[in-house]
């Protein structure tokens, strides 16, 4: 959950990954145009930049030559050349060059399972699931291989970022402040901790005989609809504001002719060069409450407290 997340370490971001996985697609740039435009969309009122550029970098997963320092290049090149789309949304991504990864499965849920098999004594799931672990079992080590060179490339790319941001003059040294998203919390975070405290009201009362507590489940399940109307009102006025400021750059879709729906698969769709086309009912609610929305796209936000 962003909103929550970023209200966790006081709206401040050392670094931000934006992971994408295959080739770049018109959705993609939409998505990215989305993140800096109407997520977080601190400027730079007198460059005309937004603040968020300066400090991602764009991650490539699933790249099976990612150990493979020129192969990665070639790939960069490649992107720049392929668009003017791409190679603008590259070259504002001025947190470090991209950084290429590969993260395929190693598959824990099957160890999970086996686990949970081992403790209640299904013999029969057990000798299953040794089975199909035996079957995986050179994949899985060389998935978990690839993993850790993965992650090492990621944190040394990320380390070589901040030395480069430092001492470039033109990038600012401290960390990213989401004013604009401070804001913003301060309005809908406080409407988010009451539905849970009416969420957990509702799970203890389980007395279906008892009118008085079923009357009182029932005032409590009014209020949390009321409060989640109330949210959904806050968060698409927070991004009615956030399209009026940047009008031209952002188009506003509604979802189905009813935004109180949540259901349905976001409408990011491919626009014109740096526009990015949004669902309100669906990606943007989403992104800052899950479970009001689908999903938003392959949008990975890495979160590192300031040191």
């Amino acid at each position: 959950m962003i909103i929550q997340a970023i209200h966790q370490v006081d709206y401040k971001l050392d670094h931000i990954l934006f992971v994408t996985g295959g080739r770049m697609t018109n959705e993609v740039i939409d998505s990215f145009n989305l993140l800096k435009s109407v997520i977080f969309c601190d400027k730079d009122d007198e460059k005309g930049e937004f603040l968020l550029e300066n400090y991602t970098t764009l991650v490539r997963t699933r790249f099976c030559g990612f150990n493979d320092q020129g192969e990665c290049r070639e790939d960069t090149h490649s992107m720049i050349t392929e668009s003017t789309a791409i190679s603008i949304m590259i070259n504002s991504c001025k947190g470090g060059t991209p950084i290429y990864v590969d993260n395929p499965p190693i598959y824990a849920e099957l160890d999970q399972r086996l686990a949970e098999a081992t403790e209640k004594g299904d013999n029969e799931k057990v000798k299953e699931l040794k089975k199909k672990l035996d079957e995986i079992k050179v994949e899985k080590t060389t998935n978990k291989d690839k993993r850790d060179k993965s992650r090492k490339i990621l944190l040394d790319g990320l380390e070589k970022s901040e030395k480069n941001r430092k001492n470039q003059k033109n990038l600012p040294k401290k960390p990213f402040e989401a004013n604009e998203m401070r804001k913003f919390g301060t309005e809908i975070i406080p409407l988010m901790n009451q539905i849970k405290i009416l969420e957990e009201k509702e799970k203890n009362i389980d007395d279906k005989d008892d009118k008085t507590e079923v009357e009182l489940k029932k005032a409590y399940t009014k209020k949390k609809e009321d409060l989640e109307n109330d949210l959904r009102n806050k968060i698409e006025k927070y991004a009615d504001e956030r399209v009026e400021k940047e009008k031209g750059k952002v188009t506003v879709v509604k979802n189905d002719g009813n935004d109180k729906k949540m259901n349905g698969q976001a409408a990011l769709t491919a626009g014109a060069a740096g526009t990015a086309l949004i669902s309100i009912g669906a990606v943007f609610m989403n992104a800052f409450v899950p479970g009001l929305g689908s999903g938003l796209s392959e949008i990975l936000i890495g979160l590192m407290k300031p040191k």
